[in-house]
């Protein structure tokens, strides 16, 4: 199930490996609204909404109203939205009775991209640093969506196997570091080596009690403020320019970011502009852009300041489970997770399957008695 909701346009890319597609795209979206259907309806039918769930329900209800309000196609409702709200209801449902089946489901779904990644790679005859532009799962800035998860499902089933570190965890951090190399987007890559530097450093409880969900929320909300919208990085070009190697326009995220605040300055910024201003509403100069390039401002563009509300609700929701068993290494290594996708953020859109299922695991980890235990 997972395989089918992480990357529903898996028929744009078979071409990398010289594979036909046997159906076409309006078929396999069917099928995934079909499936995302049957998890939300079951969630329903097991009565299994609560809180969490339920503002999730609220979340796409709302972005469905904010769609229709600007005429926006429904497509994506369907495509990107119904499929994090169906991850959503899964875990919910069955978080109790299979934590580590829901783990093993995502772990392997996520390295199953990875290891396609890994053969488009060598398939291409070009194997090196910045080698790669599109890779097998997507474009290369987007690796961290199965990344991450994949990782941090790995380290989660470590602990409940009562290991420190499997030699499977190391493989797939491995696989991760290669395939971000060569398809190299600074800002995953920095992700990645920070989650190795966390995992080490985690190993002793002082630092796990400080490095937890609500630090690295209120880093991602000081580094909103600082990059995006005080821009203190015009301070910074010997490091953006002469370290880095990137433009002061942080590769063009600046204009975008300027083109976003002016279309939230009217009633946008209260409903937003629905599902569908994906590759519709951003145009820079005569050039259209796929989205925000920042999760903040992305949530703002898709349902306003009330999904923006919603969402941190969502978060705070999990963070407060966390920070209560921040000394525990599932809470640090959920909190990782968290961080990580929160840094991408920064820079790419996160609303994606992994960091949903991050956060729903984050959320119900600890709401069993077998979970507290552990």
């Amino acid at each position: 199930m997972f395989l089918l909701f992480l990357k529903p346009t898996v028929g744009h890319t078979l071409e990398f490996l010289g594979l036909p597609c046997l159906f076409s795209p309006d078929t396999y979206y069917a099928l995934l609204a079909a499936v995302a259907f049957a998890c939300v309806g079951g969630c329903l039918w097991r009565r299994s909404v609560d809180a969490f769930s339920g503002l999730m329900m609220v979340a796409v209800a709302w972005i469905a109203v904010a769609t229709l309000k600007n005429g926006g196609e429904t497509v994506r409702l369907f495509t990107d939205w119904l499929p994090l709200l169906a991850t959503v209801c899964l875990v919910s449902t069955l978080h109790r009775d299979y934590q580590r089946e829901l783990l093993s489901a995502m772990f392997f779904a996520c390295v199953f991209y990875l290891i396609l990644n890994l053969v488009g790679i060598f398939q291409s005859g070009d194997i090196g640093f910045k080698s790669q532009v599109y890779l097998f799962f997507e474009v290369k800035t987007a690796t961290f969506r199965i990344a991450i998860p994949a990782i941090i499902c790995s380290l989660l089933l470590d602990h409940l196997d009562g290991k420190k570190l499997s030699v499977s965890t190391v493989t797939v951090y491995g696989l991760c570091l290669f395939e971000m190399t060569a398809g190299f987007a600074a800002t995953s890559l920095a992700t990645l080596l920070l989650l190795g530097v966390f995992v080490a450093v985690g190993q002793c409880t002082p630092v796990r009690k400080v490095l937890n969900a609500a630090t690295f929320l209120g880093a991602d909300l000081l580094a909103f403020l600082a990059v995006v919208v005080l821009r203190v990085q015009n301070h910074l070009g010997w490091l953006i320019e002469g370290v880095l190697g990137k433009t002061m326009s942080l590769s063009g995220r600046i204009p975008i970011w300027d083109v976003v605040f002016q279309l939230l300055s009217n009633g946008h910024f209260f409903w937003g502009y629905g599902a569908s201003y994906i590759w519709n509403a951003i145009v820079v100069g005569s050039s259209p852009y796929m989205h925000a390039h920042n999760d903040i401002l992305s949530i703002f563009m898709t349902g306003g300041l009330v999904l923006a509300m919603i969402a941190l609700a969502m978060f705070l929701l999990a963070a407060r489970r966390l920070y209560r068993t921040r000394s525990l290494m599932p809470s640090f290594v959920l909190s990782c997770g968290l961080g990580c996708f929160l840094l991408e953020g920064l820079f790419e859109i996160t609303s994606c399957i992994g960091f949903f299922f991050v956060l729903a695991m984050a959320y119900y980890w600890f709401s069993s008695s077998r979970s507290r235990r552990a």
